[in-house]
């Protein structure tokens, strides 16, 4: 809400001593030239003061009245005049200042006083005091009077105009030249009005903070454009409206979803940044009829097109408004005939009539910024450089028939500069962003949930690192949509991206999604980007391309839809709902058998083929019922795609490729928001866990690696690393988990031997990458286990190494390294350490650690011994530490009894809680917190009172997690109060 400034009247003579409103000759202004003027949506009462600040530009013209502000009644009985003017000479006088305040011909008043000079004023007429001054800049009244006492409760019909009058004809005359200092306006003595000078979207005028509201220039009647104020001295910009604005590029053009129809009607709110006389449209849809459009012509006037009457040619409808900068509002009714321009509210310049009516709904839907086309066989397409308009868009909105179909305003949606739809909740962006700009005020949302597959993979060594495997075999029924976006352009070819070689004349494709089997003529199913543009293979068919539609491969971030339909033979396309793109095909014959999986981003047999893709989902129909619907997802800190149908988890099949991330993706349960400690990839770190590993240790480790080796990730491996340790036990029995450092590989691997070196057994497991990863390493069963994304990527259970455990260990279990071997220690994400002893059969849990902090310094905890472990490398920083949430919470509080009595004789009994850790604790009776109770022990002590129910204590432990309190589950114990006791003498 904004706050009003109240203000009590007062006598025109204290007014002037307590508060002139002109203090300052330097105060910013703004200057009339006597071709414009301001309205504002105010209209003047009798209860009206106003205050104008301003000086009168000389010479003042004798010949003509010339109004500072308001309108008069025209000499009309019953309607309110309200106004100050400069009158034109007369005979035997020189111009003079006049007023009216009326609500008939008998209350017109006109003043004599001759204040007419370039000296800085402040202009008064206050209806409600029925007084009329005119002060000087230093706040000395130098012309004062009272009005007729006549006034009534009169109320203007027109609007509030500042540097004209309107007239009985509604048209606006008696402009002044004015230079505007400021404006106040008060109702009954309250300010509610307080205008000054301001630069918003370019245009100087006049702009109020309390309700917001900002006045620019109002063309004279026949002008044909609005000459804007002249801002001078350091006038404030503002810029708190939201726009889009676009560079003039081609293919910058927004598909709006709207078609041109018989009852339509458009307004789009813009202005032009820049006025080349070049056929820039602000919206079109002119090639394909019916045809709507608002451009710029050659002549350097704005005009609207229209189909011709009889619709066969495109017929220009020009308006009187020469191009400007100026935010207008361009409103075509197809319904009502008519085209306009609206400027601050008002129409400015020539009405145009729309020479024809639409016999069906246009072939193509408009575009903003640009014009759109049919494109012949490809679907839709944006016309070039000199049909794309340099310009900002503040609003558009479409109706049909008086309903408001569509209603877009600005938006920057996951950093893409767009516009949302308030009716369906849609949002469109250009088939180029990189045209796009937001303006400062523009909202900004997180993007919708997706996923990403790495842009950087184009060729390596590992092959398949991209691929999601749905596991789904299509059919000639199979229909299959992909919402997605591209994560990278599609590489130049002029240099080879690929091989890193200029000149390159390489065409690898990127898979959106493919089923790629021997057989190119029947068994492949796929869509595609190569340098030559889109293409696909489906229904049974061979390849085919999408011609003319090569602009994708620099369409980075532009959400689509691929849709390949073995049903109808129907494969597009579409960005905004509607189909850019087609290739049209007869449905899939019968006959034609697929062998293999649909994946997605990549192919089978590849290494050139991983696309770099968004992927806010994958839908698979058969005979037109959806079978699988693939959504982002996070497991276990690993993004993937899940189905909302089966619960089926994809995780990249690769093994060394990572996937991102974004927007608001779903996380599966508290894992997902693990807290870890992070190593640095400079310093040496190590844990000492201070247990010793034996022949019957499991140690299982949930973490992810920052990087394989001490090089920023990712690397090509080319010789012999340094190792990493996640975890190690060495000495008599040697027990690891490490990346191996072997040449081209860098795998992750276990090592469990006796022997106290390397010569014992060890199995490779895959990834040694920077996955969320689960590893198990079981010295009693020699066996190791891999999860990852809750993936077993690596099981060696069914097939056991052959090890003797019958040694020991003399040396503890270390974490993050072995705390000797320098260059040897893990850069990795750790979320949680446990030991397990095999004891009669069943795994006991023997230490359980998970990340903490005491505010200070951060480290492990205990949750089994209770025991707080460090960094033991001397001289080394501290870890870091993330997440989101802390495991084994509900562990801390370890010792607070369940039950405790006190009576009348023993009337206090003391509460202990240990919590290791805890920073403080709360502690509650019955529910009702207990004030400066902070301490691990507190006195529970006895009441009088209902001895049935015992007092329930509760006791929650806060900790420091990552600089902010955490609770832990509250403990509770029972206090019972025990009655006085009392003897019965019978007599």
């Amino acid at each position: 809400m904004k706050q009003l400034i109240h203000a009590f009247h007062l006598p025109l003579a204290l007014l002037a001593l307590a508060a002139p409103m002109a203090t300052l000759a330097d105060d910013p202004y703004i200057q009339s030239n006597g071709k414009q003027f301001i309205q504002l949506d105010y209209y003047q009462n009798c209860n009206t003061r106003v205050e104008l600040d301003a000086a009168l530009v000389q010479p003042v013209d004798t010949t003509k009245d010339q109004y500072l502000f308001g309108s008069h009644g025209q000499n009309t009985p019953g309607i309110f005049g309200f106004a100050m003017y400069v009158k034109k000479t007369t005979a035997n006088t020189s111009n003079w200042i006049g007023w009216c305040c009326q609500t008939n011909n008998s209350n017109y008043t006109e003043s004599k006083t001759t204040i007419i000079d370039d000296s800085r004023h402040t202009f008064i007429l206050d209806a409600y005091g029925k007084e009329v001054a005119v002060l000087a800049s230093d706040g000395s009244t130098m012309y004062s009077a009272t009005m007729n006492t006549k006034i009534g409760n009169g109320r203007s019909p027109y609007a509030f105009t500042l540097g004209c009058a309107r007239s009985k004809d509604g048209t606006y005359s008696y402009l002044f030249q004015l230079k505007i200092y400021g404006l106040k306006i008060y109702e009954s003595g309250t300010l509610i009005r307080d205008y000054s000078p301001a630069i918003k979207g370019g245009v100087p005028g006049l702009h109020d903070p309390i309700t917001g509201d900002f006045c620019g220039a109002i063309p004279a009647n026949g002008i044909s454009s609005v000459a804007q104020f002249t801002a001078v001295g350091s006038v404030p910009v503002i810029e708190d409206d939201p726009y889009i604005e676009s560079d003039g590029t081609a293919q910058t053009g927004i598909n709006s979803r709207y078609k041109w129809n018989a009852l339509s009607r458009v307004e789009v709110d813009y202005a032009y940044t820049a006025t080349t006389p070049v056929q820039m449209r602000v919206f079109g849809a002119d090639w394909e009829a019916p045809r709507a459009s608002l451009y710029l012509q050659g002549t350097g006037r704005v005009a609207f097109g229209f189909d011709s009457a009889d619709h066969t040619a495109f017929t220009a409808c020009t308006t009187s408004n020469l191009v400007d900068t100026v935010r207008h509002t361009a409103i075509a009714d197809q319904k009502l005939g008519k085209a306009w321009i609206s400027t601050c509210g008002v129409t400015n310049g020539l009405v145009v009539a729309i020479p024809s009516t639409p016999t069906a709904e246009g072939a193509v839907p408009i575009a903003l910024f640009g014009s759109m086309d049919t494109g012949g066989s490809t679907g839709l397409k944006f016309h070039g450089a000199d049909n794309s308009s340099k310009a900002r868009i503040y609003r558009v909105r479409f109706w049909t028939d008086d309903v408001l179909i569509h209603d877009y305003t600005p938006l920057v949606k996951g950093g893409i500069p767009g516009f949302i739809d308030a009716v369906d909740g849609a949002f469109i962006t250009s088939e180029n962003i990189a045209t796009l700009t937001a303006g400062s005020a523009t909202p900004r949302v997180a993007d919708d949930p997706w996923v990403s597959t790495p842009g950087n993979n184009y060729l390596n060594a590992y092959g398949n690192d991209s691929r999601f495997d749905t596991g789904y075999i299509p059919t000639y029924k199979t229909r299959c949509e992909l919402d997605y976006a591209l994560a990278e352009n599609y590489p130049d070819m002029a240099a080879n991206a690929y091989t890193n070689t200029a000149g390159g004349s390489a065409n690898w494709d990127w898979y959106g999604f493919a089923a790629y089997g021997s057989d190119s003529s029947r068994d492949r199913f796929s869509f595609y980007y190569n340098k030559g543009g889109i293409g696909c293979c489906g229904a049974g068919v061979a390849w085919k391309s999408f011609s003319g539609f090569s602009r994708q491969k620099t369409a980075k971030d532009v959400r689509r839809t691929m849709i390949a339909d073995n049903t109808t033979g129907f494969f597009a396309i579409q960005t905004s709902g509607y189909t850019n793109s087609i290739v049209q095909q007869s449905p899939c014959a019968s006959t034609v058998v697929y062998t293999s999986t649909i994946k997605l981003a990549s192919l089978d047999n590849g290494t050139q083929s991983f696309c770099s893709l968004k992927i806010y989902s994958f839908k698979i129909f058969e005979d037109g019922t959806l079978v699988r619907d693939f959504r982002p997802y996070v497991t276990n800190s690993v993004p993937g795609l899940r189905c909302a149908l089966t619960g089926t988890l994809l995780s990249n099949g690769g093994a060394k490729a990572p996937v991102e991330c974004g927007g608001s993706i779903p996380m599966d349960g508290s894992a997902s928001h693990d807290a870890w400690i992070s190593s640095s990839t400079t310093d040496t770190f190590s844990i000492d866990t201070g247990y010793n590993v034996g022949p019957n240790t499991r140690m299982d480790a949930d973490f992810s690696f920052l990087a394989r080796t001490r090089e920023v990730y990712p690397v090509e491996w080319t010789g012999n690393y340094p190792q990493q340790f996640p975890f190690e036990a060495s000495g008599n029995l040697v027990s690891r988990i490490y990346i191996n450092g072997s040449a081209g590989t860098g795998n992750l691997a276990w090592s469990n031997s006796k022997s106290g070196n390397w010569t014992g057994t060890t199995v490779t497991m895959k990834p040694g990458d920077r996955y969320s990863m689960t590893v198990q390493a079981d010295g009693g069963n020699s066996t190791a286990l891999l999860v990852v994304g809750g993936v077993t990527k690596y099981d060696n259970s069914a097939s056991p190494i052959a090890f003797d455990t019958s040694s020991s260990s003399s040396r503890t279990i270390k974490l993050f390294s072995n705390a000797t071997a320098t260059g040897n220690w893990a850069m990795m994400k750790l979320y949680s350490f446990r030991i397990y002893e095999k004891e009669n059969g069943a795994w006991s849990l023997k230490r359980e650690f998970l990340p903490y902090t005491d505010g200070t310094r951060v480290g492990l905890y205990d949750t089994v011994d209770g025991g707080v472990y460090w960094n033991t490398i001397s001289g080394s920083p501290d870890f870091t530490m993330g997440g989101m949430g802390v495991d084994g919470a509900e562990r801390w509080v370890k010792a607070l009894p369940a039950m405790a009595s006190v009576s009348k004789n023993h009337t206090t009994v003391t509460l202990t809680a240990a919590a290791a850790g805890a920073q403080r604790y709360k502690w509650a009776l019955n529910g009702e917190e207990i004030a400066d109770a902070a301490g691990e022990s507190i006195t529970a002590a006895w009441r009088k009172g209902n001895y049935d129910e015992p007092d329930v204590y509760t006791c929650t432990a806060v900790y420091n997690v990552f600089g902010v309190e955490t609770e832990g589950t509250p403990a509770v114990c029972e206090v019972t109060r025990l009655p006085d006791a009392f003897m019965l003498i019978v007599r």
